[in-house]
């Protein structure tokens, strides 16, 4: 089948650190490794200090599944409710306060996606194209030899989300 469906109960969404007085909780459901030239997901934002999201890099679209969420630009706000979409364009410089004062959860898609990161030979890759997996397995495996003198040619390359990873590029510490 050419479609990708997501059980429910496959989904796990997983805190992700926006510091010590801010609680969020997100997945990527689809990715780039299902193939898709987009991310889309689930994002849980809880009581505490906004949390600030840029969009240098990429656009979102959100629809808003239960509670309410406070978005805030240049020090103008408003109430993000169930059924609302939001649009927020890729922007140098954008910056969006989320913030809730009970709970929120949306689903969203942004555009493009996060960098795809293949690990191989112990190093970790960020790649940024729109290459299929062979190019990438190929980039990967002349990367690690070039920066680890080291052939990883019957190896296997493995495709991680770059939230996995840290440092995102580098050896694995």
């Amino acid at each position: 089948m050419e479609f990708h469906l997501v059980p429910a109960a496959d989904i796990a969404i997983e805190p992700l650190d926006v510091g010590p007085d801010s609680k969020v909780n997100l997945v990527d459901v689809i990715d780039r490794t299902q193939g898709a030239p987009f991310c889309a997901g689930i994002l849980e934002v809880f009581p505490g200090a906004p949390v600030d999201f840029d969009y240098d890099d990429d656009a979102a679209a959100c629809y808003m599944l239960e509670g309410e969420i406070t978005l805030s630009e240049n020090g103008e706000s408003k109430k993000f409710l169930p059924g609302d979409v939001v649009y927020i364009p890729q922007k140098k410089g954008l910056l969006v306060y989320w913030s809730t004062e009970t709970y929120g959860k949306i689903f969203y898609v942004t555009y493009p996606p996060r960098p795809l990161c293949i690990r191989a030979a112990g190093i970790i890759f960020a790649v940024c194209f729109d290459l299929g997996g062979d190019a990438c397995i190929e980039i990967a495996r002349l990367a690690a030899w070039a920066i680890a003198g080291t052939s990883i040619a019957h190896q296997p390359v493995v495709f991680a989300g770059c939230e996995d990873v840290a440092p995102v590029c580098g050896r694995e510490g």
